[in-house]
Protein backbone atom coordinates (compact mmCIF):
# COMPACT_ATOMS: atom_id res chain seq x y z
CA UNK A 1 0.00 0.00 0.00
CA UNK A 2 1.43 3.40 -0.94
CA UNK A 3 1.73 6.20 1.62
CA UNK A 4 -1.32 8.09 0.25
CA UNK A 5 -3.44 4.91 0.21
CA UNK A 6 -2.27 4.15 3.74
CA UNK A 7 -3.29 7.65 4.89
CA UNK A 8 -6.66 7.22 3.14
CA UNK A 9 -7.48 4.08 5.11
CA UNK A 10 -5.72 4.90 8.37
CA UNK A 11 -5.85 8.67 8.69
CA UNK A 12 -8.85 9.75 6.64
CA UNK A 13 -10.49 12.84 8.08
CA UNK A 14 -13.66 12.53 6.02
CA UNK A 15 -15.89 10.02 4.24
CA UNK A 16 -14.69 11.10 0.79
CA UNK A 17 -11.02 10.40 1.51
CA UNK A 18 -11.83 7.07 3.14
CA UNK A 19 -14.11 5.98 0.30
CA UNK A 20 -11.45 6.82 -2.29
CA UNK A 21 -8.96 4.63 -0.41
CA UNK A 22 -11.50 1.83 -0.02
CA UNK A 23 -12.45 1.95 -3.72
CA UNK A 24 -8.77 1.68 -4.63
CA UNK A 25 -8.30 -1.29 -2.29
CA UNK A 26 -11.50 -2.98 -3.56
CA UNK A 27 -10.29 -2.69 -7.16
CA UNK A 28 -7.09 -4.57 -6.27
CA UNK A 29 -8.83 -7.87 -5.40
CA UNK A 30 -8.68 -10.25 -8.35
CA UNK A 31 -11.12 -13.11 -8.85
CA UNK A 32 -8.28 -15.44 -7.84
CA UNK A 33 -7.93 -13.49 -4.57
CA UNK A 34 -11.67 -13.80 -3.96
CA UNK A 35 -11.52 -17.56 -4.53
CA UNK A 36 -8.66 -17.85 -2.02
CA UNK A 37 -10.55 -15.71 0.52
CA UNK A 38 -13.63 -17.89 0.05
CA UNK A 39 -11.56 -21.04 0.56
CA UNK A 40 -9.98 -19.51 3.67
CA UNK A 41 -13.42 -18.75 5.13
CA UNK A 42 -14.65 -22.29 4.43
CA UNK A 43 -11.55 -23.80 6.00
CA UNK A 44 -11.75 -21.47 9.00
CA UNK A 45 -15.22 -22.68 10.09
CA UNK A 46 -14.59 -26.43 10.06
CA UNK A 47 -14.41 -26.43 13.86
CA UNK A 48 -17.94 -24.97 14.20
CA UNK A 49 -21.03 -27.13 14.59
CA UNK A 50 -22.33 -28.14 11.16
CA UNK A 51 -25.49 -26.02 11.44
CA UNK A 52 -23.34 -22.84 11.70
CA UNK A 53 -20.78 -23.70 9.03
CA UNK A 54 -23.01 -22.53 6.18
CA UNK A 55 -23.90 -19.32 8.01
CA UNK A 56 -20.28 -18.38 8.61
CA UNK A 57 -18.81 -19.63 5.33
CA UNK A 58 -21.56 -18.99 2.79
CA UNK A 59 -23.93 -16.33 4.13
CA UNK A 60 -21.21 -14.16 5.68
CA UNK A 61 -18.98 -14.49 2.61
CA UNK A 62 -21.84 -13.52 0.27
CA UNK A 63 -22.58 -10.44 2.41
CA UNK A 64 -18.93 -9.36 2.45
CA UNK A 65 -18.55 -10.07 -1.28
CA UNK A 66 -21.67 -8.02 -2.11
CA UNK A 67 -20.26 -5.24 0.06
CA UNK A 68 -17.00 -5.34 -1.91
CA UNK A 69 -19.00 -4.71 -5.09
CA UNK A 70 -20.98 -1.99 -3.34
CA UNK A 71 -17.68 -0.26 -2.56
CA UNK A 72 -16.55 -0.53 -6.18
CA UNK A 73 -19.85 0.96 -7.37
CA UNK A 74 -20.14 3.64 -4.68
CA UNK A 75 -20.29 7.23 -5.84
CA UNK A 76 -17.99 9.64 -4.06
CA UNK A 77 -20.14 12.32 -2.50
CA UNK A 78 -19.51 16.02 -2.92
CA UNK A 79 -20.50 16.61 0.67
CA UNK A 80 -17.69 15.64 2.99
CA UNK A 81 -18.63 14.30 6.40
CA UNK A 82 -16.00 14.25 9.13
CA UNK A 83 -15.03 10.88 10.52
CA UNK A 84 -14.28 9.92 14.09
CA UNK A 85 -10.55 9.59 13.52
CA UNK A 86 -9.96 7.99 16.91
CA UNK A 87 -12.51 5.28 16.11
CA UNK A 88 -10.94 4.79 12.66
CA UNK A 89 -7.50 4.48 14.24
CA UNK A 90 -8.79 2.03 16.86
CA UNK A 91 -10.61 -0.05 14.22
CA UNK A 92 -7.47 -0.28 12.11
CA UNK A 93 -5.39 -1.19 15.17
CA UNK A 94 -7.79 -4.05 15.88
CA UNK A 95 -7.49 -5.31 12.30
CA UNK A 96 -3.70 -4.87 12.45
CA UNK A 97 -3.65 -7.19 15.48
CA UNK A 98 -5.54 -9.78 13.45
CA UNK A 99 -2.99 -9.44 10.65
CA UNK A 100 0.11 -9.42 12.88
CA UNK A 101 0.57 -13.20 13.03
CA UNK A 102 -1.25 -14.03 9.83
CA UNK A 103 -0.10 -16.44 7.17
CA UNK A 104 -0.40 -15.52 3.47
CA UNK A 105 -4.08 -16.40 2.99
CA UNK A 106 -4.95 -14.78 6.33
CA UNK A 107 -3.19 -11.57 5.25
CA UNK A 108 -5.29 -11.51 2.10
CA UNK A 109 -8.40 -12.14 4.19
CA UNK A 110 -7.52 -9.37 6.67
CA UNK A 111 -6.95 -6.94 3.79
CA UNK A 112 -10.36 -7.93 2.44
CA UNK A 113 -11.87 -7.63 5.91
CA UNK A 114 -10.30 -4.19 6.44
CA UNK A 115 -11.71 -2.91 3.15
CA UNK A 116 -15.20 -4.24 3.76
CA UNK A 117 -15.39 -3.53 7.51
CA UNK A 118 -14.22 0.07 7.22
CA UNK A 119 -16.84 0.63 4.56
CA UNK A 120 -19.63 -0.97 6.60
CA UNK A 121 -18.68 0.91 9.78
CA UNK A 122 -17.80 4.38 8.44
CA UNK A 123 -19.56 4.73 5.07
CA UNK A 124 -22.39 2.20 4.71
CA UNK A 125 -23.68 2.40 8.30
CA UNK A 126 -24.45 -1.32 8.20
CA UNK A 127 -23.68 -4.19 10.57
CA UNK A 128 -20.46 -6.13 10.14
CA UNK A 129 -22.49 -9.36 9.99
CA UNK A 130 -25.52 -9.66 7.69
CA UNK A 131 -29.01 -9.01 8.97
CA UNK A 132 -30.68 -12.33 9.76
CA UNK A 133 -27.38 -14.08 10.44
CA UNK A 134 -27.92 -16.75 13.08
CA UNK A 135 -25.58 -16.86 16.04
CA UNK A 136 -25.05 -19.75 18.45
CA UNK A 137 -28.19 -20.00 20.54
CA UNK A 138 -30.39 -19.42 17.49
CA UNK A 139 -30.66 -15.64 17.86
CA UNK A 140 -30.20 -13.40 14.81
CA UNK A 141 -29.25 -9.84 13.92
CA UNK A 142 -32.51 -7.95 13.48
CA UNK A 143 -33.59 -4.53 12.22
CA UNK A 144 -36.21 -2.72 14.27
CA UNK A 145 -37.16 0.95 14.73
CA UNK A 146 -34.43 2.13 12.32
CA UNK A 147 -31.70 0.27 14.19
CA UNK A 148 -29.81 -3.00 14.05
CA UNK A 149 -29.64 -5.30 17.07
CA UNK A 150 -27.17 -8.12 17.58
CA UNK A 151 -27.34 -10.99 20.09
CA UNK A 152 -23.53 -11.13 20.37
CA UNK A 153 -22.71 -7.41 20.63
CA UNK A 154 -22.33 -7.22 24.39
CA UNK A 155 -20.51 -10.55 24.62
CA UNK A 156 -18.01 -9.74 21.87
CA UNK A 157 -17.35 -6.06 22.61
CA UNK A 158 -14.76 -6.85 25.26
CA UNK A 159 -12.77 -9.24 23.07
CA UNK A 160 -9.65 -7.36 22.03
CA UNK A 161 -9.57 -8.49 18.40
CA UNK A 162 -13.34 -8.51 17.76
CA UNK A 163 -14.68 -5.80 15.48
CA UNK A 164 -18.08 -5.96 17.19
CA UNK A 165 -17.32 -2.95 19.38
CA UNK A 166 -17.11 -0.81 16.22
CA UNK A 167 -20.27 -2.21 14.60
CA UNK A 168 -23.37 0.00 14.44
CA UNK A 169 -25.50 -2.74 15.99
CA UNK A 170 -26.86 -2.29 19.46
CA UNK A 171 -27.12 -5.21 21.85
CA UNK A 172 -30.29 -7.26 21.38
CA UNK A 173 -31.12 -6.64 25.06
CA UNK A 174 -31.51 -2.91 24.28
CA UNK A 175 -34.73 -3.41 22.29
CA UNK A 176 -37.46 -1.48 24.00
Amino acid sequence: MSKSEDEGLYGAADNETLLKGLKHQASRFSMFDIIKIRAYMIDNVKHLPEKYQKTYSVDLFEYLYRTLHEIKDAEISDSKVSLDRDKLKETNACIDKLAANAKHDEVMFTNFLRTVALYLIFIGNKPIHPRGMQFPGGLKIIFRDNGYYCPAKEKQSEIEMALCKFCICKDLNEIE
